[in-house]
């Protein structure tokens, strides 16, 4: 439809001109300046095409419980024995543009914890590329308009019951991914050709350690709420 407007407007444009100024119109200027109109909407319309269909990613508000927050068995890979049972954190994304967003990567981007009353940002804090959930960890992924993909945050066990890990590709020297209780902000942001990348905030309320089996108790010890916000705009 943007294709075959201009002519039609540069038509119109014409017609509209030639009905009001007939008689003082020097066509060969206006001509010149139609044509020039023409061939400067026909190479803009390919970028304003490509921004109307750019992938647009939008991270689903977190909510504590299933599907976000989740228990699953954790099993010895030797044995195939159940050995504790696991709280997994993950979160949800979709492109809501009609083209793919070619190689999106989710990254841990920056990090608080709460002390002395306030939010400190750890400016040392180097940016990790979290998993996606099923998928290798060293490969990106392409993410087809209105599928919903996932990608894991962190996770709890009854293995380690007093703190929380963070589900990382690798784990830095000299850099935390596991955390004891306390509170924390956790920026995440996701990486895409073609788009902005896009951040969310993740603040977590470890109350109290003693991570069990009950999965009622776990939801009251561990709190995670999400903002578009990060501590320091609060």
């Amino acid at each position: 439809m943007i294709k075959i407007g201009a002519p039609i407007l540069a038509l119109l444009v014409l017609v509209l001109f030639y009905l009001l100024f007939e008689d003082s119109i020097n066509w060969a200027a206006f001509g010149a300046l139609a044509s020039l109109f023409v061939v400067i909407w026909a190479v803009s319309q390919i970028y304003i095409i490509k921004w109307i269909d750019r992938p647009i990613l939008r991270i689903k508000d977190y909510e504590n419980g299933p599907p976000f927050f989740r228990p699953a068995p954790e099993i010895d890979k030797e044995t195939r024995q159940v050995i504790s049972i696991g709280y997994y954190v993950n979160l949800q994304i979709i492109n809501e543009g009609k083209t793919v967003a070619k190689n999106a990567e989710p990254y841990l981007s920056s990090f608080w914890e709460f002390r002395n009353g306030d939010y400190h940002r750890d400016k040392n804090w180097i940016p990790v590329r979290l998993r996606w959930i099923f998928d290798q960890p060293q490969e990106s992924e392409n993410l087809m308009p209105w599928k919903p993909y996932r990608f894991n945050l962190l996770n709890l066990s009854t293995s380690h019951p007093d703190e929380f890990r963070l589900l990382l590709i690798f784990l830095p020297t000299g850099q935390l991914s596991s955390f004891r209780t306390g509170r924390y902000c956790f920026e995440v942001t996701v990486f895409a050709e073609d788009t902005k990348p896009l951040s969310r905030y993740y603040f977590v309320d470890f109350l109290s350690g003693g991570i069990s089996e009950d999965f009622a108790s776990v939801r009251n010890k561990f709190v995670i709420h999400d903002s578009k916000k990060s501590p320091n705009d609060c």
